[in-house]
């Protein structure tokens, strides 16, 4: 029920600008504006052919529209893939496998293997390892076999690095168990009182944002809680999410001008109240119609 701004709507026949106001000048004229942006596009962002065409149809242009863009524009796709490589190689630190997985993953460069594999050969990298050893570079550290650390303790067991390698900071990790500060060091003195931790920050959360349990227990395990110290600070947290529900009801409706069945959605939205239906019921009861 949002009103769009910027894109084009209605299956992609109209267009409407930046301040929701539709701009019949640009009816029909969608297929051309489809090539501008196309253009824009792989001139700024060097995309591949299927990220292209998904940011061309979530821009709001039909399918028609993204693939006659697609078919006229005069796109070098594995010079794309290189320029693609080298930032990734110069923004992250990745190793050949690495880059080579990064721009064929259907969730990030989206590029063919043949394109990925011309940019590794471009890209004239030294053979996996030969680079930093035993060393941070940026938020990624390399073992002594020259491999990015992944999910593991490093550097003499001070900093934690995730899934993807990076330094985390001001989080609890390895299962839940240990705490990084701000600084990404280790915090050996809370070692073993996550679950009063959880409390606290579960405390905390409820008494400035009025979750809901389920939306409170995600937030807990986000930062970085196991699941059975998420599910202490639910049960030892004396929280009222009736309450809560209406406070953020009232929100709902002073900052989005909601009418109530949309609150009603909102609040049981498993997206983002994450209420239940008596709670969220409670709410709109309570709610009024002022």
């Amino acid at each position: 029920g949002k009103m769009v701004r910027g894109k084009w709507v209605d299956g992609g026949r109209h267009y409407v600008d930046y301040d929701g106001v539709r701009q019949p000048k640009l009816d029909g004229k969608q297929y051309n504006a489809a090539l501008n942006k196309a253009k824009s596009y792989n001139s700024v962002l060097h995309k591949s052919k299927k990220a292209l065409y998904d940011s061309l149809t979530w821009y709001g242009f039909s399918s028609s529209a993204a693939q006659y863009a697609i078919d006229h524009l005069n796109a070098d796709y594995k010079a794309n893939a290189l320029i693609t490589a080298r930032e990734y190689r110069k923004n992250n630190h990745l190793s050949k496998t690495e880059i080579y997985e990064w721009l064929t993953s259907s969730w990030i460069g989206k590029f063919t293997k043949e394109e990925a594999n011309y940019a590794i050969q471009k890209l004239n990298l030294p053979s996996e390892g030969s680079q930093a050893r035993n060393k941070w570079v940026g938020n990624y550290y390399f073992k002594s076999d020259g491999k990015m650390a992944k999910n593991e303790w490093v550097d003499g067991g001070r900093y934690y690095v995730d899934s993807e390698g990076k330094m985390v900071r001001g989080k609890w990790v390895d299962g839940g168990r240990h705490y990084v500060d701000y600084d990404g060091v280790r915090q050996p003195k809370l070692d073993g009182k996550q679950y009063n931790a959880a409390l606290n920050k579960a405390k905390s959360y409820n008494s400035v944002l009025h979750k809901s349990k389920k939306a409170l227990y995600d937030s807990l395990t986000w930062y970085g809680f196991s699941s059975s110290a998420a599910q202490y600070a639910i049960d030892h947290l004396n929280a009222d999410y009736k309450a809560n529900a209406l406070i953020t009801a009232r929100e709902y409706r002073k900052n989005n001008h909601l009418s109530k069945t949309e609150i009603y959605e909102w609040l049981t939205s498993s997206w983002i109240g994450k209420f239940t239906k008596e709670e969220a019921n409670y709410a709109i009861q309570k709610l009024g119609d002022k």
